[in-house]
């Protein structure tokens, strides 16, 4: 069975902009602040900070993700911006330098969901 392999790379910016869309939706604290910094963490399991400035000593300053939440930011991203993504695929999400990239597998025939 032929098998399809795309590679999705998210840059710095669009992985803020799929953060905190994600956060915003659901109803994660996002300060209202600038994001100051993102820091992406794989040395355990993948994870994304968002770091922001703010005055405010009380405020939560940095915002993480983890592997699911981050997926899953990406690939509402993808569909706000009418990015095609194979339901049935397996996605895989790893750091790249200073981005993300999701690995997207299909194997034809796809296999139907149940």
């Amino acid at each position: 069975m032929p098998a399809e392999l795309r590679k999705l790379t998210f840059s710095e910016a669009e992985l803020r902009a799929a953060m905190v869309n994600f956060a915003l939706r659901n109803d994660m604290r996002v300060p209202a602040a600038n994001i100051d910094k993102v820091d992406i963490d794989d040395s355990e399991d993948l994870t994304v900070t968002l770091n922001f400035t703010t005055d405010d000593p009380s405020a939560n300053k940095n915002l993480t993700f983890n592997k699911e939440q981050i997926l899953a930011s990406l690939i509402l991203y993808c569909r706000n911006y009418s990015i095609p993504l194979p339901r049935v695929a397996r996605k895989v999400i790893a750091k790249d330098g200073n981005s993300l990239t999701m690995m997207i597998n299909l194997r034809w025939p796809p296999k139907k969901e149940e």
